[in-house]
């Protein structure tokens, strides 16, 4: 039989080593954009829809920068299906960026997001290839957050 000798290592150093590989894996695995988010509800929740300030930090991880992009939230009906924010981005690989914009989504999905709750909003990111086909990504968010930091 063999000996086995058990090793105590800190969890820091652990997952200090995992988080840059992690990162790093992010568009190899089909996840271009990430992302965490939060939700503050303007005015009282109403009957079928509601009006929320969406604050969003996004990250491309796509390897390559993107100019002149659109990002979408995709909402349930009532609401409208798809809302931009008000202007485009251009963002380079590995970067970060913060944007806030207010949209008009189902009530449910409001109180949801706002407290936090799965599933999270549907983030699209719509840019032009090189070959000038629009693409639409969706951004893999990690969470709600408090100043919505991924």
């Amino acid at each position: 039989m063999g000996r086995y000798r058990l090793v105590a290592v800190p969890l820091a150093v652990v997952f200090g080593c995992l988080t840059p590989a992690w990162h790093l894996a992010r568009a190899d695995n089909g996840r271009d954009f990430i992302g965490a988010y939060s939700v503050r509800m303007i005015g009282a929740p109403g009957s079928g829809t509601s009006r929320i300030q969406l604050n969003l930090r996004l990250q491309n991880v796509s390897g390559g920068a993107i100019n002149n992009a659109v990002v979408e939230v995709d909402a349930l009906p009532p609401a409208p299906a798809a809302q931009s924010f008000r202007s485009a981005i251009s963002l380079a690989d590995r970067a970060t960026l913060t944007i806030t914009g207010q949209f008009t989504v189902a009530t449910q999905e409001a109180l949801r997001w706002s407290a936090g709750r799965e599933p999270s909003p549907r983030i699209v990111v719509i840019a032009t290839d090189a070959g000038g086909t629009a693409r639409r990504y969706a951004v893999e968010l990690i969470g709600a957050s408090d100043g919505a930091r991924p």
